[in-house]
């Protein structure tokens, strides 16, 4: 079975792999924007559109990340022994494997 280029074979099963091109409708006041854009940096109107998804999706992470780290920051601590506790404990449950 012979299947066309756009498809990877996924044992047992064929997916179609998704890096073709999205058709997007813009108004004309946005697409001259792009266009001033592209003029500017050098690169194409679809390279423009890329940089763009890429940065949002990058801002989206770094929101995720920020969230995630004032969650962390924002937990009550967590009670912890003294090195030597610790240590004993630690020596404990590794069978007094634990080393100075």
């Amino acid at each position: 079975m012979t299947l066309p280029s756009e498809h990877v074979c996924l044992y047992p099963a064929y997916v179609r792999v998704l890096t073709g091109p999205i058709h997007i409708r813009l108004g004309d006041e946005r697409l001259q924007r792009l266009r001033q854009r592209a003029a500017a940096t050098g690169s194409s109107v679809g390279a423009v559109v890329r940089d763009a998804i890429d940065h949002e999706l990058e801002r989206d992470d770094r929101a995720r990340a920020l969230a995630a780290l004032e969650s962390f920051l924002a937990a009550p601590p967590l009670p912890v022994g003294t090195p030597e506790e610790l240590k004993r404990e630690l020596a404990e449950a590794w069978d007094g494997e634990i080393g100075d």
